[in-house]
């Protein structure tokens, strides 16, 4: 038969504050840093579509489409391809935030898992955000080139 003393009892409580304390710390610092890689790959995957579309862009604008316009384009443009993107994203959290809560209760027993709505919330606001700015500098960089210049090296 064994007994626990109250100094033992607290010592693991101690150790269990740490461990959970580490985790966070560590799980944080890994969602820092694959929201990093996702951001830069994001980026250079707008910027190549973008650039793509420069000898498209300045034919739209020779046969008399304004600048508004076409930023109001690119703009739409950018929504429907978030607007599908994050739909993908939020069924896939989903299945992984209950995978992981399902987990969870298997592995620790009884643990009261919340999904966290508000963080993905958030998280939906700022990918929109970002994803937005990035089409907006994108187009910024095209929109300053000249359009003869555009149109002449898809022909060269």
């Amino acid at each position: 038969m064994y007994f626990i003393d109250a100094g033992s009892l607290a010592n693991m409580m101690d150790f269990k504050n740490i461990a959970v304390g580490m985790l966070r710390l560590l799980a944080g610092c890994f969602v820092v840093l694959v929201s990093l890689i996702c951001l830069l790959n994001l980026y250079n995957s707008i910027s190549g579509y973008m650039q793509g579309r420069r000898q498209e862009m300045a034919a739209l604008i020779s046969v008399g489409m304004t600048k508004k316009q076409l930023a109001q384009m690119v703009c739409l443009e950018g929504i429907l391809l978030l607007g599908r993107s994050l739909l993908w994203g939020i069924l896939f959290s989903a299945i992984l935030i209950y995978g992981i809560q399902k987990g969870i209760v298997l592995l620790f027993g009884g643990i009261q898992f919340q999904i966290p709505i508000v963080l993905e919330i958030v998280s939906v606001i700022l990918t929109f955000g970002a994803v937005l700015f990035m089409m907006w500098y994108a187009f910024r960089k095209i929109r300053m080139t000249n359009i003869l210049e555009n149109i002449r090296q898809d022909s060269i």
